[in-house]
C-alpha cells in the first residue's frame, strides 16, 4: 500500500466517522468552568505573569535591536575616523 493510498483510506475513514459536537448540557458546563476559571486568583494571576513576562520580551527585543544598531554605527563612526586621520598624516 503506498503513501497516497494510505491517505486516501485515512480521508473515507475519517468521512465514514464525523466527529459528533457536544451536547448543549456539556456546552453550558464549559462555559461556567470557564467563567469560574477566569474568576480564580490564580487564573488572573497567571495571565497578568504572561502578559509581563510578553511585555519585557518585546522590550528586550528592541533593545537589542537598537544595541546591534549602535554598535554598527559606532563601527562605521570610527571606520570614517581612522581614515579621516590616515588621510591626514599622510
Amino acid at each position: 500500500m503506498g503513501c497516497s493510498d494510505k491517505v486516501v483510506a485515512l480521508i473515507e475513514e475519517a468521512l465514514q466517522n464525523p466527529v459528533m459536537s457536544a451536547p448543549d448540557g456539556l456546552k453550558t458546563e464549559r462555559q461556567e468552568s470557564r467563567s469560574v476559571c477566569s474568576k480564580n486568583i490564580h487564573h488572573q494571576s497567571d495571565l497578568i505573569l504572561r502578559q509581563l513576562l510578553t511585555d519585557f520580551v518585546t522590550v528586550l527585543k528592541s533593545v537589542l535591536f537598537y544595541s546591534i544598531h549602535l554598535s554598527s554605527t559606532i563601527n562605521t563612526v570610527k571606520e570614517s575616523v581612522i581614515t579621516l586621520f590616515a588621510n591626514i598624516i599622510n
